[in-house]
């Protein structure tokens, strides 16, 4: 998981677009659906270590949100809503840093 105090420049932005393009088509959403369902990352692991993960997932089957179907439409929504981060991005960061120095 990318927390989010971390801070992405323009490059990283555009690659993550590109990813995203890639994937961007009726076709690349169920490839994206099954290729995730298939390296297991919705499902549970058995080490003792990782209980709490365990739980979380419990608890988005106990909801239905990790059913295939679900996951398919979940990614849907992302490609159709999320933005590429909701963070500014280094440069902007610079620029806004530029601008306050400017008025100072």
């Amino acid at each position: 998981m990318i927390v989010r105090n971390t801070i992405f420049t323009n490059d990283q932005l555009a690659i993550r677009q590109t990813f995203r393009s890639a994937y961007n088509t009726a076709g690349g959403r169920r490839e994206l659906t099954r290729l995730l369902a298939d390296l297991g990352t919705f499902t549970q692991i058995k080490p003792e270590a990782l209980a709490l993960r365990n739980f979380g997932i419990m608890k988005l089957e106990e909801l239905g949100f990790l059913d295939e179907e679900f996951i398919e439409t979940m990614i849907n929504f992302a490609f159709d809503n999320a933005p590429l981060t909701s963070r500014l991005s280094v440069e902007e960061i610079e620029r806004l840093k530029e601008n306050e120095d400017g008025q100072s």
